[in-house]
């Protein structure tokens, strides 16, 4: 008997894998919060902002392009304008740490007119 290594060592944020196995990945934005996480970037401790979804336990750590990225999808700089909005969970494919990564990225769920 196998084991999956995602089950045994689950994430505490969404990650870009399984945007993939469930695409399209619309969700309504609940909450978001700072919170303090290991950074690979910087091999440390950090705060980051994390975005929280209606529909997922699970939240993504929003990096500078993430914020950004939903910033302007949600039409705010403020945090608190995001609450309600609808937001469309796309992957970006972007090496970094030695490897390919899919890289969530945000876009509008409401086609542009």
């Amino acid at each position: 008997m196998g084991f999956s290594i995602n089950q045994e060592y689950p994430s505490r944020f969404i990650r870009g894998d399984e945007v993939v196995e469930h695409a399209p990945f619309p969700l309504t934005i609940k909450d978001v919060k700072k919170e303090q996480y290991f950074s690979r970037k910087t091999n440390k401790k950090e705060q980051t902002l994390v975005v929280y979804f209606k529909e997922k336990e699970r939240g993504v750590a929003l990096g500078k392009q993430r914020a950004q990225d939903l910033s302007t999808t949600c039409g705010s700089d403020g945090t608190d304008a995001w609450k309600g909005q609808q937001v469309t969970l796309y992957i970006e494919k972007k090496e970094a740490f030695g490897k390919v990564l899919n890289v969530i990225r945000f876009k509008s769920t409401t086609p542009s007119k």
